[in-house]
This record gives structure tokens, sequence and C-alpha cells, in this order.
């Protein structure tokens, strides 16, 4: 409880803080830094750093991001990236959480429809800095 708060609903249950391993679903290389995580109660908050992206041979996939510290309760917009050297005219980038553990990086190109990044967008040396949370069922 806080202070001098005694009620039962106002009782902290879960805190944890760690670091989670983001791992990419197509054969390619990155540096991962600053990919912590910190779990209250149901609430998951992450953060990473992926810098020196470079696509292995030739990916027609989207860009899948997988290793979350939690289960996902649902699928949510969960949080804004900033990407350098990634060879779009994005807009609009958002964080997608997904209930299979994954993330898609999702934008806008000239207010067109959502479009989901495709390691084609990906040139060598490409940044992500991102952050998000989502729900766990943990």
């Amino acid at each position: 409880t806080f202070g001098s708060d005694t009620a039962a609903a106002n009782t902290l249950h879960d805190y944890e803080e760690g670091d989670w391993t983001p791992t990419m679903n197509s054969s390619g290389t990155w540096d991962i830094t600053d990919a912590h995580y910190v779990k209250i109660g149901s609430l998951v908050q992450c953060w990473a750093v992926c810098t020196n992206i470079e696509e292995s041979g030739t990916q027609t996939a989207d860009l899948i991001i997988s290793g979350l510290p939690y289960t996902v309760e649902f699928q949510t917009v969960g949080g804004n990236l900033m990407m350098y050297g990634v060879g779009t005219n994005a807009n609009n980038l958002n964080v997608w959480v997904k209930t299979d553990e994954t993330l898609r990086i999702y934008e806008t190109i000239n207010g067109s429809a959502w479009d989901a990044l495709e390691w084609e967008d990906i040139t060598d040396d490409d940044k992500i800095y991102f952050e998000f949370c989502y729900r766990t069922t943990q």
C-alpha cells in the first residue's frame, strides 16, 4: 500500500524491473541496447534500441519482433517509435503489440492506409528506437 492507505484496492500486488531480448523473424543482424521493462501489476512498459540493422539475403516479409517478457492479454497499439535510415517516407509510426507475443511496426506513407514495415524497407545500418506498453495476463 502507499503511505498510510490500507485499502486492499490500493495495494500494489506486483512490481518487477528487468531486461528483455528482442529477436527478429528473419535472418539478419542488429545490435540491441537498452532493452528493459518495468511491470506494475498487469501493465508492462518496454524500451529498446536496435541499431546496425542489416538484412541477410532478400526478405519479403514484414519485420516482426518477438521476445516480449510477458504474455500479451489483447492486441493493442503499444506506443511510438523513431527510425533512422529506414528507407520509407513513413508517417504516424506505431508499434502494434499482438497476442502471439510479437510486435509489428505500422506506418502511413503520404496519407495512405496503415502498412506494416517490411524487410525491404530496411537498409544496412538502420536504427529503430521504440517504447511501448501492453497488458499481460501474468
